[in-house]
């Protein structure tokens, strides 16, 4: 039987994990970054996890854990987002939840924990009365575009970038 995995919301003493997970995505992308772009300089997760923190506290979101046999396993990060009005008059979509993040350990990858965190992110969303959900990920990171894509999530919206040097 395998151990039963849990999500909720990150505790206070849990919140060092944030910085955690930042800096081990943020690496987990390096190599992935055809234009070199991305990088993990001492500190950048403990940076990045304070930011985030105060974005969720800011916009009616929320930082999720998923905890198997006591173990942290990943978190996920999201937000809700009211248009502007110019966006609401001219857009079907009032509400959308955005991740803003999501990282599994590499000891739990393939095991659903993932899938699971964006569930529950999903419900926190239509909860707060979302009419959608949006994540954005780098273009050379398939796996997770997969996962997206099994998941439901379509592309939408295209960034392009061009050097300029």
């Amino acid at each position: 039987m395998q151990p039963r995995l849990e999500i909720r919301p990150i505790r206070s003493e849990e919140r060092h994990l944030i910085a955690h997970y930042i800096t081990g995505l943020q690496r987990s992308l390096i190599p992935l970054d055809p234009e070199q772009r991305i990088i993990c300089p001492e500190g950048y997760g403990e940076a990045y996890a304070e930011d985030l923190q105060k974005r969720v506290a800011g916009a009616e979101g929320v930082i999720l854990v998923a905890v198997i046999a006591d173990q942290p396993a990943g978190i996920v990060a999201g937000i809700v987002k009211a248009p502007p009005y110019y966006e609401a008059i001219g857009n079907t979509v009032q509400r959308e939840g955005e991740v803003l993040e999501l990282f599994v350990s590499e000891a739990f990858r393939g095991q659903g924990v993932a899938t699971e965190l964006m569930a529950a992110i999903e419900q926190y969303f239509r909860a707060k009365g979302c009419d959608v959900s949006g994540i954005a990920v780098l273009a050379q990171n398939k796996r997770a575009h997969r996962l997206y894509a099994h998941l439901g999530y379509a592309d939408r919206m295209v960034y392009a970038v061009k050097p300029l040097n």
